[in-house]
């Protein structure tokens, strides 16, 4: 699946990104971009779990994680 395989990159590049917090604007920039894309995947993943009717707890976790993301990607945006 070609979404799946877009989530993958786009947690790899978190992953790096994790371990190296950008030193420029620039590399600023494209962590909010994957931090961006990495939010539609969740917001894909929960109409998928809505859909389904998938465990609460599932939902929960997913959207907490969302949450995170979401706040992550703010703070990107107050820096640049």
């Amino acid at each position: 699946m070609k979404s799946t395989s877009l989530a993958k990159e786009i947690n790899d590049n978190l992953i790096l990104y994790e371990n190296k917090l950008p030193d420029t604007i620039s590399d600023l920039k494209d962590f909010i971009t994957v931090g961006r894309e990495k939010l539609r995947v969740y917001q894909t993943k929960l109409h998928a779990i809505e859909t389904l009717g998938v465990a609460k707890e599932v939902r929960d976790k997913t959207l907490s994680d969302a949450q995170d993301m979401a706040s992550l990607d703010s703070h990107g945006d107050e820096l640049t």
